[in-house]
């Protein structure tokens, strides 16, 4: 979910450009519909950091980076090729290609995220190494 709401917040970061320049710069003015783009840019940002710092808190850091890049970059990819058309220009290998780099992506994070670990477990198996253990005598 963080991975998504990151590649709206890129979303909007764009649509927010594209807005100022073609209502303000071209035409003179600013819309409504721009201006809600616009403050939009800010509250998704926030959201985004918040849900970020509590993947951070509650997994391992070793796992979260990771996932979050590899579901950043897909959501990016099917973001740009859904909103902005590009997709309209892929060519039959391109479209393979495509395809087989998803496959990739979706394989990667299956592999890394079956060996997570939370916080909790982490703190449980240092915790066990701290605790004082019997000697046979």
């Amino acid at each position: 979910l963080t991975a998504l709401v990151s590649a709206w917040s890129n979303l909007f970061a764009k649509s927010a450009m594209s807005v100022v320049k073609e209502s303000w710069v071209v035409a003179g003015e600013f819309s409504v519909p721009g201006l809600l783009i616009v403050l939009c840019c800010p509250a998704v940002a926030v959201v985004q950091l918040m849900l970020v710092a509590k993947c951070m808190g509650r997994f391992d850091t070793t796992v979260i980076v990771p996932v979050y890049q590899a579901m950043f970059i897909t959501s990016v990819a099917g973001y740009g090729g859904v909103f902005f058309q590009e997709f309209a220009f892929l060519t039959g290998w391109n479209v393979l290609a495509f395809g087989v780099s998803l496959a990739v992506c979706c394989v990667g994070i299956v592999l890394v995220t079956s060996t997570r670990r939370t916080i909790d477990d982490i703190a449980e198996s240092k915790r066990a190494e701290l605790e004082p253990q019997e000697i046979a005598v």
